[in-house]
């Protein structure tokens, strides 16, 4: 129940993950990701 993210991986730590597509920069936890 989510969507498809295409995106460059910056950088990321235990709990969250820094992407980054079309020049914005995206946080996301990881207990989002599926």
């Amino acid at each position: 129940n989510g969507f498809q993210l295409r995106a460059i991986l910056k950088g990321f730590d235990n709990f969250t993950v820094l992407l980054e597509t079309e020049g914005k920069q995206q946080l996301i936890y990881k207990h989002a990701i599926s």
